[in-house]
C-alpha cells in the first residue's frame, strides 16, 4: 500500500495540483483508502486502490464514473493510473439512512437512479466488460472455497438459492446498476444529486437497485411501498412487491459474500466476524418473509 508522504509526493508530481499538498484520510471506507486533497484553494477526492480486487474490474469502475459523468450525475475523474483515482471535490450536506429514507430525498433520488439506469450505458465505451450480481456471487462463492473459507458448508445452499432466485428474473430487462446504493455513496450538494462510487456497477434488473437502496439503508415496509410507487407509479403491484423481495434476499446474500471476502483478505482492522453473522441472521429473515410472501398480498 501507498503511504501518505508517497502519495503526497506523487499527487504534488501531477499537472492538476499546484503547490504543496494537503490530505486528510476520510474514516470508514472500506475498500479503498479515499483522501481529501486540498492544494491552492482546491480540493479533490483521492482515491487509493488497495490491493484486495473483490472481484472489481477497476478498468470497469473508471469507464463506468466516466460515462456517469458525461451522463450528469457524478464528479469528473481528472486522473487515474494503476494506484490512484483522483476524483472532482462536490461539496456536500451530510447525509444519513434516516435523511435517504425520506420521502423528499426519495422523490428527488428517483429521477437520477432513471438517469443511471437508462442514460449512463449511453456513454460506455465499447465493448464493456460488467457482471450480474449472480456473477459476482458465484465468483466470491469460488474464491472463498479456494480458499478454505469456514463457511465452506453454506455454499451449496448459496448456490441453489443463486439459481432459484435468478430464475426469477430471467424475463427481465437488464439496465445499468450502480449496485452500492449506500446512503454514503449519494452526495446532495444543496442543489443536486450525485452518485459515486461506480465499482460495482453493472448489468441488472432494476429491482436489484432499489432492493439495495432498501437494505442497504434499513428501509421499512412503508417507506420500501414508497419507493416502489416513486419508482414505478401506477404499475406498482403484487408481483412486483415480490420480486422486489426476491432481489433483497439476493443483496444481502452478495454483501454477505463481500463480508466473507473481507474476512480472508482484508488489510483493514473489520469485525468481520460479528458482521457476517448478523447478515446471516438478516438474510434468514429476509428469505422467510419471501418465501412466505403470496402474490396477491396487499399493500
Amino acid at each position: 500500500m501507498i503511504n501518505q508522504d508517497d502519495l503526497k509526493h506523487k499527487l504534488a508530481s501531477l499537472s492538476i495540483f499546484k503547490g504543496s499538498v494537503n490530505l486528510s484520510y476520510f474514516k470508514g471506507i472500506m475498500t479503498n483508502d479515499v483522501y481529501l486533497a486540498r492544494d491552492d484553494g482546491n480540493q479533490y477526492i483521492v482515491k487509493v486502490r488497495n490491493n484486495q480486487s473483490y472481484g472489481v474490474i477497476r478498468a470497469h469502475e473508471i469507464a463506468a464514473s466516466k460515462a456517469a459523468h458525461d451522463a450528469g450525475i457524478a464528479p469528473a475523474l481528472l486522473y487515474h493510473d494503476d494506484t490512484i483515482l483522483v476524483f472532482q471535490y462536490i461539496a456536500s450536506l451530510p447525509l444519513s439512512q434516516q435523511i435517504i429514507r425520506e420521502k423528499v430525498m426519495l422523490q428527488r433520488l428517483m429521477p437520477l437512479l432513471k438517469i443511471a439506469h437508462h442514460n449512463v450505458i449511453k456513454y460506455l465505451d465499447k465493448p464493456h466488460i460488467s457482471a450480474s450480481i449472480f456473477a459476482e456471487i458465484m465468483g466470491g462463492i469460488f474464491f472463498l472455497k479456494k480458499h478454505n473459507s469456514p463457511y465452506c458448508n453454506k455454499f451449496n445452499n448459496y448456490i441453489k438459492d443463486c439459481h432459484y432466485f435468478n430464475n426469477l428474473f430471467i424475463s427481465y430487462k437488464l439496465v445499468f446498476t450502480h449496485s452500492d446504493l449506500s446512503y454514503t455513496n449519494c452526495l446532495d450538494d444543496g442543489d443536486k444529486l450525485w452518485l459515486i462510487d461506480w465499482e460495482y456497477s453493472g448489468f441488472n434488473p432494476v429491482l436489484f437497485d432499489l432492493a439495495d437502496l432498501s437494505q442497504k439503508n434499513a428501509f421499512t415496509h412503508d417507506e420500501d411501498v414508497f419507493l416502489l410507487e416513486q419508482y414505478y407509479a401506477d404499475s406498482v403491484n403484487s408481483v412486483l412487491y415480490y420480486h422486489f423481495h426476491a432481489a433483497k434476499c439476493i443483496q444481502i446474500l452478495c454483501m454477505i459474500i463481500w463480508h466473507m471476502i473481507s474476512e480472508v483478505r482484508s488489510h483493514k482492522n473489520l469485525d468481520c466476524f460479528n458482521v457476517i453473522n448478523t447478515a446471516l441472521d438478516r438474510y434468514q429473515q429476509q428469505c422467510d418473509y419471501f418465501f412466505n410472501l403470496k402474490v396477491s398480498v396487499r399493500f
